[in-house]
């Protein structure tokens, strides 16, 4: 069944929130909700859509703030790689878990060499990754050894998967993991010096922007 996806430009905080969306089960998913603005709600609730879950990439004060406001209308359950996000009890985030969105399966991937709690979401061909890997970038303030260890996390979790999946970084456009083999000067070689190229072309995401 299809799958919607919302991509919500918050300018309050210079993020990304996104909701996904079961069209069969009208189950969805906000992930990281710096705010829960009104285009967020208006796409919810025009298409009766149940929020049923908020998943955090990584904990941090200024992109969570939504969760409080959200918690007031849904009950949705929380996904952290901490036991509390903004006052509410989190179910977790184990690495490799499996959390039903309708008839989709959403994957857990741990992103521990970036945090202990940081964490990255892949649904279909979809890949939110928080602040892990922006277009033509990767996270900041990882600087010599700890970069190095980073990058390598990054080529052994993310890099990997298909060319075609599309990652949905917290901040910046969308890219895909094919696009970002290829031309990410962060990312242009792995760990041991092995080039990261792919030739297969990038592919686009269908997406509802606000």
């Amino acid at each position: 069944m299809a799958l919607r996806l919302l991509s919500h430009y918050s300018v309050s905080t210079f993020s990304n929130v996104y909701v996904i969306a079961c069209e069969r089960s009208r189950q969805a998913a906000i992930i990281d909700p710096a705010r829960f603005e009104a285009p967020l709600l208006e796409f919810i609730e025009t298409n009766g859509f149940a929020l049923t879950h908020v998943l955090i990439t990584r904990s941090d004060e200024s992109h969570e703030q939504g969760v409080r406001t959200l918690k007031r209308i849904y009950d949705a359950q929380i996904h952290a790689g901490i036991p509390e996000i903004a006052g509410s009890e989190t179910a977790g985030a184990p690495e490799g878990t499996t959390i039903s969105l309708g008839d989709r399966e959403i994957t857990t991937i741990g992103l521990p060499s970036h945090s202990q709690d940081a964490r990255a979401y892949l649904c279909g061909h979809l890949l939110f990754c928080g602040p892990v890997i922006s277009a033509g970038g990767i996270a900041p303030g990882h600087p010599g050894y700890s970069g190095v260890l980073l990058r390598e996390m990054i080529h052994e979790r993310l890099l990997s998967l298909p060319s075609e999946t599309v990652v949905l970084p917290r901040e910046g456009p969308p890219t895909t993991i094919g696009l970002e083999r290829r031309t990410n000067p962060e990312l242009s070689t792995t760990g041991d010096g092995r080039s990261a190229d792919d030739d297969t072309p990038a592919a686009d995401a269908p997406t509802d922007h606000e």
